[in-house]
């Protein structure tokens, strides 16, 4: 009987996954439903004299340090996702999905946070996560004493998409470096990181080795050869004492 072959389905990068499809579900709203408003929520708070200025009492301002990243307004967003896909899988097995997630969260935060503080006006899409994603591609590629040119020519075409997409340098100034900012603020894990798991690497070499050592056995052809035949031999003829002589 013949076997069918069945398509074995993956879901690795699950963090790639989980962002492509809020953001796309983000996109399609905004694009077909837009009475909902949905662009409020999903765009980057503001300082005070901006479009979304952030208060501390308005719920909508905390969601907005967060949700940004989902959101866009640029066509480009699909450049950004691929970008992602080619960088994420290495990054995820590298760092694992828990620490890559972490640093994920961090630059976004981060970036929002500061958009809140400095920004005049709302900004919408995943520019940090993508500046981390290529500053850790550059960092692990030089640790292996390597450059990965695509991803230092990827880093180039983003300085200057970025640029040219917003048209006006004075606008488009600081959030570039907000963005870039929360990129390399989410990196700074992976640096403490690598610092502990280097010495733990070290701290379980160190005792392997001792354990080896201590665990060593040393066979000898003669047993009067041992060290322990030895000195068996010597300590009882030093602890021997003459106490007299007999004549006859």
């Amino acid at each position: 009987m013949a076997t069918k072959n069945k398509i074995k389905i993956t879901f690795d990068p699950i963090i790639f996954l989980f962002f492509t499809l809020l953001t796309v579900c983000v996109f399609l709203l905004q694009k077909f439903v837009p009475n909902l408003g949905i662009n409020n929520i999903f765009t980057s708070p503001t300082s005070i004299k901006g479009d979304f200025p952030f208060s501390l009492k308005d719920p909508l301002s905390w969601c907005r340090i967060f949700l940004y990243v989902f959101g866009t307004k640029k066509i480009y967003m699909w450049i950004f996702l691929a970008v992602m896909k080619f960088l994420l899988p290495e990054i995820e097995a590298n760092f694992g999905t828990g620490l890559t997630a972490l640093m994920i969260f961090l630059s976004v935060l981060f970036s929002g946070v500061l958009f809140a503080c400095f920004g005049s006006t709302s900004f919408a899409g995943c520019e940090p996560v993508i500046f981390l994603l290529l500053v850790l591609d550059i960092m692990t590629s030089i640790k292996k004493k390597t450059l990965n040119l695509p991803s230092v020519f990827a880093m180039i075409f983003i300085f200057v998409f970025f640029f040219a997409a917003m048209g006006n340098i004075k606008e488009s100034i600081i959030p570039f470096f907000i963005c870039f900012a929360g990129g390399l603020c989410g990196s700074l894990v992976s640096f403490i990181t690598v610092k502990k798991t280097s010495s733990k690497k070290k701290t379980t070499k160190e005792s392997k080795k001792k354990d080896s050592e201590a665990q060593t056995v040393v066979y000898f052809d003669n047993e009067a050869d041992s060290p322990r035949f030895k000195n068996k031999n010597n300590s009882s003829s030093e602890d021997e004492t003459v106490v007299g002589t007999l004549t006859f």
